[in-house]
């Protein structure tokens, strides 16, 4: 496979290009990173397919404005094609899914030779170990441009993976939490297990023990982390993922908004929030508008679209709009999903040509209905979109009122799909707000479903025992106070399908509440002498939690 600069000019303009059916065009682009300019867009065309691969940024020795060297480099003789002879330069894509998507349009053998004439940095350093790309690598404008964001930084470390068909994916750390100079505890995050569902860890307690600062502090902390290095007094080590996704529909939640903030040398993290919560116009302070979780809602789906439409050769890919039509109606009872629109012309001229996709509700508005596997011209659809209105759902031709609850478990499901790539962080403070019970069970499988079809882990803050229930025991932090500070234990029982009573006693410590059943049975117990006679004189009117709870304290386990 070739590939060419094309530079601000459209690829068929070359006549080194006529007669091309299968090449890669590097395209201009002025991006500033902090002074360099290393930004290609990329285009990848397979027999008259077109696939756009993303960004890749180059960096070349010495130079600062990679695009402005490579016009010189035109200007001298050079017929735009890489590799370039005796030159030292590098290369790390936006993204991992950049070689992701290039394997599944022309195979991994062809693939890792584009990597080649790139010099990409992960190949050339962890597979081909050349002295001269890792000198390269330790130099400030590579941690400066080409490691800006977290989407490169794991390009760079896990590259090479992809050509070994190696697994990439967030492993076991540690994080202190500091909540004041002399109280820190440490929690072991645990995700890796052969059997056990182990994608989310759960931080469980009273109020003010520390459970969304936790939160808070590894988004602060992971987002400022060094590559090659551990963050001294909160993680153990580096954590592998690709950006961090924070949800939070609390009203007293205190996550940044955006990276603005987080540090002044944060090295561009990717990290997108969800909640109530956003900047005012000119940036300066930070608001709550109501309204921000329906635009929000809204924008996700389009955002579905896109990724689909983009990603969608990738041969493991999960389609977005699919997965979530099939997550929703876990919990609301909808035949289609549709976004409100503007009265314009490419709503007039879609009515004409698919008016199956077209709704028009009597209260008012119109509709356009979002469906797996259709094609949308995507800028209009952005364009005209209402997102205030955010997503709705119809049932036949009537609009469902939905309660607080499953606009809540909408807001969740489309704002985690719509940024979600794979080796996401996927933060949540206390999702069950509003959600009753049976939503509570449906939205860990949501998350399960969504984790292990991105290959991407989670962390929930909760006060819930529905969730912990959902969860081994191996996944459960525990914080509590302590004479000297605060602990973060795993319980001494399996959680997974566990007993909510024990649970919550363990958890709250509720034991030592006074409970009237339980001093009754504990008399019915010394009354008939045995726990069997007990539960004979009780025939039907018995439970099996209560035959478990009868049993245990019989051998004075019961906690």
């Amino acid at each position: 496979m070739k590939i060419y600069y094309v530079g601000d000019k459209k690829p068929g303009s070359f006549s080194a290009l006529k007669g091309e059916d299968t090449y890669i065009a590097l395209h201009y682009d002025n991006w500033d990173d902090y002074t360099y300019k290393t930004q290609f867009p990329t285009s990848c065309f397979v027999k008259g397919k077109s696939y756009d691969l993303g960004i890749i940024r180059i960096l070349f020795e010495g130079q600062k404005t990679s695009w402005h060297y490579l016009d010189t480099r035109v200007n001298d003789g050079w017929d735009r094609h890489f590799p370039i002879p005796d030159l030292k330069y590098i290369s790390v894509p936006g993204e991992l899914e950049f070689y992701s998507l290039l394997i599944s349009a022309v195979g991994i053998d062809e693939a890792l030779e584009v990597a080649k004439m790139l010099h990409d940095a992960s190949v050339f350093t962890r597979i081909l170990q050349d002295e001269g790309a890792l000198a390269l690598t330790k130099t400030n404008a590579f941690s400066a441009s080409l490691q800006r964001e977290s989407g490169s930084k794991r390009a760079f470390l896990d590259g090479w993976k992809v050509f070994k068909n190696e697994s990439v994916t967030i492993s076991d750390f540690s994080f202190s939490t500091r909540l004041r100079e002399s109280v820190v505890f440490t929690t072991q995050f645990r995700f890796s297990h052969e059997i056990l569902p182990s994608n989310i860890n759960v931080l469980i307690g009273p109020n003010g023990v520390g459970k969304s600062q936790t939160l808070l502090q590894l988004i602060k902390n992971s987002l400022t982390q060094d590559p090659e290095t551990k963050t001294s007094n909160h993680l153990d080590k580096n954590i592998n993922f690709s950006q961090i996704i924070c949800s939070s529909f609390s009203p007293f939640d205190d996550f940044p908004v955006d990276t603005k903030g987080i540090s002044d040398n944060i090295s561009g993290g990717v990290y997108k929030y969800f909640g109530f919560r956003k900047r005012n116009e000119d940036g300066s302070i930070i608001e709550n508008d109501v309204y921000k979780p329906r635009s929000d809602s809204a924008y996700s789906v389009i955002a579905m679209l896109v990724d689909d439409h983009r990603f969608s050769a990738i041969e493991d890919w999960s389609l977005k709009v699919q997965t979530a039509i099939k997550l929703l109606r876990g919990g609301i009872p909808f035949d289609k999903l549709a976004i409100k629109v503007r009265e314009s012309s490419y709503f007039e001229s879609l009515t004409r040509e698919r008016s199956d996709l077209c709704r028009h509700s009597p209260k008012g508005g119109n509709f356009i209905v979002i469906d797996e596997g259709e094609e949308y011209d995507l800028e209009q659809l952005s364009s005209t979109v209402v997102p205030g209105s955010g997503v709705t759902f119809f049932k036949g031709d009537q609009v469902l009122e939905l309660s607080s609850g499953q606009r809540l478990f909408t807001y969740l499901v489309t704002s985690i799909l719509g940024a979600i790539k794979r080796n996401s962080l996927v933060l949540l403070d206390e999702p069950e707000l509003f959600l009753h019970p049976t939503l509570e069970v449906e939205l860990i499988g949501m998350l399960n479903a969504l984790l292990s079809a991105y290959a991407s882990k989670a962390i929930i803050a909760t006060h819930s025992l529905s969730v912990v229930r959902e969860v081994p025991a191996r996944c459960v932090h525990v914080l509590s106070r302590e004479k000297d500070g605060v602990s973060a234990t795993t319980p001494p029982f399996e959680t997974l399908g566990g007993d909510m009573q024990r649970i919550s006693s363990y958890v709250f410590g509720d034991k030592s509440v006074s409970k009237p059943f339980e001093a009754w049975l504990k008399i019915s117990l010394e009354k008939l002498g045995s726990g069997d006679a007990l539960i004979e004189k009780l025939g039907n009117d018995i439970n099996e939690e209560l035959i478990i709870q009868i049993r245990a304290m019989e051998r004075g386990q019961w906690l």
